[in-house]
């Protein structure tokens, strides 16, 4: 596909576009990695709200082994995510955390020999919270505002008062 692309393909990115509707989904998005997560697979991944990861995982983003690179969201989420040297780590010098090296980066947040399954019970738990404060709350972690996240508690405030 590459030797056919062009480059206005890149500035209508179908992957870029899929990644951040997730990121931007109402609900709260969990990614269950059971083994590698590779380039796009690392990139829906870090497009998701929370992640877990099963103890044969890891993650990768060779894109710049191609002469690209991950440019799906997977530049700019994992910086967000893991800091800007870790993330140079990753993506310039192929640096590629398992597991555990994930969860301490905090590229992951648990890990479990069951991912899907351990996503199942923790979304479970999820379900049983208020979806106003859990949309707010998400809304203020991917763009902090001290401002938002005090209209964020009066809308809540004033919910409650119902």
């Amino acid at each position: 596909e590459l030797s056919h692309s062009e480059p206005e393909d890149a500035l209508e990115m179908l992957s870029q576009q899929v990644f951040t509707s997730i990121s931007e989904a109402r609900s709260v998005t969990i990614a269950a990695v059971h083994g590698p997560a590779v380039a796009g697979g690392c990139e829906l991944a870090l497009a998701c709200d929370l992640r877990i990861a099963g103890p044969g995982a890891r993650f990768a983003l060779p894109e710049t082994k191609l002469g690209l690179i991950p440019s799906a969201g997977g530049c700019t989420r994992l910086a967000r995510l893991v800091g800007p040297t870790r993330a140079k780590g990753m993506i310039l010098g192929g640096t590629e955390p398992g597991a555990e090296a994930a969860l301490e980066w905090g590229l992951v947040n648990r890990i479990s020999d069951d991912p899907r399954e351990e996503a199942l019970r923790w979304a479970a738990e999820i379900s049983e919270r208020d979806p106003v404060a859990l949309r707010l709350a998400k809304l203020v972690v991917d763009s902090p505002s001290l401002k938002l996240e005090r209209v964020s508690e009066a809308l809540l405030y004033a919910k409650r008062k119902k």
